[in-house]
C-alpha cells in the first residue's frame, strides 16, 4: 500500500489585515515538524502544496530536509475563501431573518472583531460555515459567484486522485494545505457528509499530519488523523 500524509499549514496571521502569512510560531511549527519527520525518518517520494503563500511556506519549511523533496504546487488543493463567505454570506443570512436581532447584532460584532470576539467567532463561523456547506438557498445570490461546497469537494478530490494515481505501490506522498482540504480528504475515506467534513477540519490543528493508506483511488483508508507529536509543547499549539 502507499501512504498519503496531508498536513495543514502552520499557524497563519488570525486577525491580521493578510492571513495568508505564517506567523512566527507557524514557521516554528513548521520547522518542529520537518524535524520530527527527519527523526522518524519518513522520507517522500513527492511533495505537493496548494498555492496559497501559507501552504508554499510551510511546504517550503519541511522541504529543507534532506528526506523531503522540493513541492510541487498544485491549486487543487488551495483553500475554499472562508473569510470571503463569512463576509457575504452572514448579511445574507441576517437580512433572511435567520437570527435573532441580539443574536445578529453579536455575530456581527464578532465578524468585525474576530480576535477580541473570539468565541462568539467561532460560532458564527460554525453558524455560516453549515449553511454554505449544506447548501442553504438564503445563501444562493450573496454566494453566486463563489466556488460551492459541492465543488469544492470535487476540486479537492479530483487531486487527490490525480496524486494516487501517479504515485503508486510503496510510496510516500506529502500534501501541504489547510483544514477545509483536509476535511474534504476525511470525506473520501469516511463518505462524510458536508456538515461533517467541515466539523472535522474546525478541529485540525496547525501542521497537524492526517495519514491515509491507499491502493488505488477506489481504495483509500485513514490511518490517522490530527497528530501533532511534533508539538510536545502546549504553546506550539493552535487551530488558529
Amino acid at each position: 500500500m502507499s501512504t498519503l500524509l496531508v498536513i495543514r499549514h502552520g499557524q497563519a496571521s488570525f486577525g491580521a489585515a493578510n492571513y495568508d502569512v505564517l506567523s512566527e510560531l507557524g514557521e516554528r511549527q513548521s520547522q518542529e515538524l520537518g524535524r520530527y519527520l527527519a527523526r522518524a525518518g519518513v522520507r517522500a517520494d513527492a511533495v505537493y502544496s496548494g498555492p496559497l503563500k501559507r501552504q508554499v511556506d510551510t511546504a517550503s519549511l519541511l522541504s529543507d530536509a534532506p528526506q523531503f523533496p522540493e513541492a510541487q504546487v498544485e491549486p487543487r488543493f488551495s483553500e475554499f475563501p472562508a473569510f470571503r463567505i463569512v463576509a457575504l454570506g452572514l448579511p445574507a443570512l441576517i437580512e433572511a431573518g435567520a437570527f435573532e436581532p441580539e443574536r445578529a447584532a453579536a455575530f456581527t460584532a464578532a465578524a468585525h472583531d474576530p480576535v477580541g470576539e473570539r468565541r462568539m467567532f467561532e460560532t458564527m463561523f460554525r453558524t455560516v460555515m453549515r449553511a454554505w456547506a449544506e447548501g442553504d438557498p438564503r445563501l444562493a445570490a450573496a454566494l453566486a459567484e463563489l466556488e460551492s461546497f459541492a465543488d469544492f469537494r470535487r476540486r479537492v478530490l479530483s487531486g487527490l486522485h490525480d496524486v494516487m494515481r501517479a504515485h503508486g505501490r510503496g510510496q510516500t506522498v506529502v500534501i501541504v494545505t489547510s483544514a477545509g482540504t483536509v476535511g474534504a480528504s476525511l470525506a473520501a475515506a469516511l463518505s462524510l457528509s458536508p456538515w461533517e467534513s467541515i466539523k472535522a477540519s474546525l478541529v485540525v490543528a496547525n501542521t497537524a499530519m492526517t495519514r491515509f493508506k491507499y491502493r488505488d483511488v477506489e481504495d483509500i483508508t485513514l490511518d490517522a488523523f490530527n497528530t501533532v507529536p511534533h508539538l510536545q509543547r502546549r504553546a506550539l499549539l493552535t487551530l488558529r
